[in-house]
This record gives structure tokens, sequence and C-alpha cells, in this order.
């Protein structure tokens, strides 16, 4: 059985940090990545959408 949470308001920042300039918080936990990590997240997450929507990608 997988536990689902819901996530309320999640938020997307730049930081100061060099490495890891880019914040996503959700659910109240805060993850640095890499410019490359974060483009691939938003890629996962559009292909979700698409899928979801029926979309071609």
């Amino acid at each position: 059985m997988r536990l689902r949470r819901r996530i309320f308001q999640p938020q997307v920042r730049t930081t100061a940090e060099a490495g890891r300039p880019i914040a996503v918080t959700l659910a109240g936990l805060t993850f640095d990545l890499a410019v490359e990590e974060a483009r691939r997240f938003a890629n996962q997450l559009t292909a979700a959408v698409n899928d979801i929507e029926g979309e071609a990608p």
C-alpha cells in the first residue's frame, strides 16, 4: 500500500548556492537542485501532465 500526501502550494525559487541554484519546496521539504536536475524534474512533470491529458510529448 502506498501512502500519498497532498502537496499544498509547491514553491520554486532561486538560491545563492553556486552548485544547486534552484530550490523546490514540496510539502514542507526543500530540495536544492542543479540546473540539469531541475530541467529533468520539469520534463518529468510535463510528461506526467501530458500523459494524463492525453497529449503527445
